[in-house]
């Protein structure tokens, strides 16, 4: 992360094209919450205008959610900004 956190987590599943699953936890600060004890699942599913992507991330404590939903958000919309300036 830019301010020098570090995100971990481990491959739970994957299916071409269609999803992905991983753990995920902070190695320290800034959050107590270690790598493993909550799920990323991200769905990939194809619309007319290209791919629908959902994420959705379980297990969040409950004072968290709004911090990593920005964050998420934040993710997301780089992504969207990169895959439209694609060639």
């Amino acid at each position: 992360m830019p301010d020098g956190a570090v995100a971990s987590g481990t491959v739970v599943e994957a299916v071409e094209n269609e999803r992905l699953v991983v753990t995920w936890g902070w190695t320290g600060a800034p959050f107590e919450m270690p790598p493993g004890s909550t799920t990323v699942t991200i769905d990939l599913s194809p619309t007319p205008e290209g791919t629908r992507i959902r994420l959705s991330h379980s297990g969040l404590p409950a004072d968290l959610n709004e911090h990593h939903r920005g964050g998420w958000e934040m993710c997301l919309d780089q992504l969207a900004s990169e895959l439209l300036d694609a060639p």
